[in-house]
């Protein structure tokens, strides 16, 4: 039969400070692959949890001794887990070039990942007639399936943002860090 490809994908993780709580936002390629996920850090363990219609996930990451990190989880009531352990001269190859969210796909929403790609390029933020007030750089990532942006002043602010169409939810989600401390 047809191979799997490998898990491939991106987080952004933020700390809350008026909750207490932390958020990641994990985004891949491949259909359905978008998961916001909230939890917690107790004890020297992360903890990470989703409950999203048909779709049920709790992730921790342990430390393990001094330099490693065990990932576990149950997803839908199957355990398994993972080991991190340093990379040394660590050399990967490209991902190759995953077609769930080109244009003609056939995967649900896959065509709505491309709307914003007008955004791609690097462009000046300014007031109307006003100076200039920073720089912003989009660029699609994960073969397409987001759109990612860069945002930096002159004055050392720099602002990350990931923005993708989830299929479940037929709606776009953006997450948000800054250098200051903001996430959304």
């Amino acid at each position: 039969g047809p191979s799997t490809p490998a898990t491939m994908g991106r987080s952004i993780n933020a700390y809350d400070p008026d909750t207490d709580r932390w958020h990641q936002m994990w985004y891949t390629p491949f259909p359905n692959g978008h998961l916001r996920m909230v939890g917690s850090f107790d004890n020297g363990v992360m903890r990470m949890a989703l409950n999203a219609g048909p779709l049920s996930i709790a992730y921790e990451w342990t430390k393990v001794g001094d330099t490693d990190v065990r990932q576990s989880w149950v997803a839908n009531g199957v355990p398994a887990s993972l080991l991190y352990t340093p990379a040394a001269n660590l050399t990967m190859a490209p991902p190759p070039d995953y077609t769930f969210c080109q244009p003609g796909t056939t995967r649900p929403g896959g065509e709505q990942n491309r709307r914003l790609d007008f955004l791609i390029g690097d462009w000046n933020l300014q007031a109307e007639h006003g100076p200039v007030l920073g720089t912003a750089t989009f660029a699609s990532d994960m073969s397409g399936c987001a759109l990612r942006e860069d945002y930096r002043t002159d004055k050392g602010y720099r602002a990350l943002s990931v923005l993708v169409f989830d299929a479940n939810t037929r709606a776009f989600h953006r997450t948000f860090v800054d250098s200051e401390g903001e996430r959304a």
